[in-house]
Parts: C-alpha cells; sequence; structure tokens
C-alpha cells in the first residue's frame, strides 16, 4: 500500500527559495500529490471522476461549439461505470487503493482486479448471490475509459491537485540528513480540511524520495 513503502522519485531543484528560505523540493507538486494520495485516496478519486468528465466536455465543445448540451449515459456504458472511482471497491469487490490512483495518475498504469467476471454469465452469478441485479460497476474497465479520454495525460489533473495543497510547517530532521542527503519533515494541508505529515529525502545527486507518516484533521495529532 502507499502508506507503507511507495516512493516517489523525481529530478528536482535542491536549491532555497529567496523569499522565506523555504526549500523548493517540499514544495514540488509531486509531493503534494503524493502526500493527498496517501491520506484521502476518495477525494483524489472525485478528482479523477470530475477530471474525466471535464477533458471529454472541453473534447466535444472544440469539435461541435453549437452542439452542446447535457451528457447522457446509460447504466452499464463506460461513463457510467467511471463511478466506481470515486467509491471503496467496485462491485465485484475489488479496492480502489491509494496506490491504484497514484500509479493511474502518476505512471498511467491501469491496477489489475482480483475479483471479476468479464463475460454475462460471471455477472449474473454475482448478481444472484448477492441478491444485485442490473450491471455491475466494474474497477479496471473505470481505469480503462479514464485513460482512452484523457490520451494517459493526467499531468494537469496532478497541477490541479497540488494548487490546494500547501506547505504548512517543515523542518529539517539533522538527526536524519547526512552528507548527500537532506531530510525534511514536512506538514501538508490540503484545504483546510487535513494535515499530512511526510517525510522528504532531498538528495544531493538531484532526485527526492517522500514518505507518508499519519494524517489528521487536527495538525495536534500528527505526532510531528
Amino acid at each position: 500500500m502507499i502508506k507503507k513503502y511507495l516512493l516517489f522519485i523525481a529530478i528536482a531543484t535542491s536549491t532555497v527559495m529567496l523569499t522565506g528560505c523555504e526549500p523548493t523540493v517540499i514544495q514540488e507538486s509531486g509531493c503534494k500529490f503524493y502526500a493527498v494520495c496517501a491520506s484521502a485516496p476518495r477525494w483524489v478519486g472525485e478528482q479523477l471522476y470530475d477530471y474525466v468528465f471535464k477533458v471529454e466536455e472541453d473534447k466535444a465543445k472544440a469539435e461541435h461549439p453549437d452542439e452542446m448540451g447535457d451528457m447522457v449515459y446509460e447504466e452499464g456504458d463506460d461513463w457510467w461505470n467511471l463511478e466506481v472511482l470515486k467509491e471503496e471497491a467496485d462491485d465485484y469487490g475489488n479496492e480502489i487503493t491509494e496506490n491504484d490512483l497514484y500509479e493511474f495518475i502518476t505512471n498511467g498504469e491501469i491496477p489489475s482486479a482480483t475479483v471479476g467476471f468479464d463475460d454475462a454469465l460471471g455477472a449474473q452469478f454475482v448478481n444472484a448471490i448477492f441478491g444485485g441485479g442490473g450491471a455491475m460497476h466494474k474497477k479496471v474497465r473505470a481505469f480503462k475509459t479514464a485513460h482512452e479520454v484523457c490520451d494517459g495525460n493526467f499531468e494537469p489533473l496532478i497541477e490541479l491537485i497540488a494548487e490546494q495543497v500547501e506547505v504548512y510547517d517543515y523542518r529539517e530532521n539533522e538527526k536524519a540528513s547526512g552528507k548527500k542527503v537532506t531530510v525534511y519533515d514536512v506538514v501538508y494541508k490540503l484545504q483546510d480540511k487535513l494535515y499530512v505529515y511526510c517525510t522528504v529525502h532531498d538528495f544531493d545527486d538531484g532526485h527526492y524520495e517522500i514518505n507518508y507518516v499519519s494524517d489528521s484533521e487536527l495538525y495536534s495529532d500528527l505526532g510531528y
């Protein structure tokens, strides 16, 4: 799971901002996005859902500016299936994890499903067991649709999410730092609603790594 071991590695500038002497590495969009993905995956899923629809809407406006109307979709089709991005799991029980969202949005990696039936008989079997009816939301299908609509480009989404995150507090961890790496304990704040405590390793070769530590609606409960 992303909360335990996923590291984000990228080329970063290890210099220090002139204003406020804040290290630029902790302001990286990748760091902010990672912090939110690790702590608020359902919110990230909602942002992804809205973004896919916005991309499709922009495409339609560009192609047919005089024919715009409300998007209409039916139960079982690709657009209806996208709703699973906002949920904890699809109708087969496949979880939509923080790691799924992070790897998909940053690397275009479509997650696999451990439980699922792609044929009609399988769907009927599941419905019979759980007393359901109608179409079934599918995790893999939802991610594939999102990837196709956006042509695998989610950089604008990462930036949109990062814009809603601020560096609330930070300090250099002198005990963990060394000759080749500077370690920062950082608290990110999402929309005045959630505090996320992470550690950022800024290496002298130009890359960084970030790890999630904890999150809370109260700053005092972070253990920072």
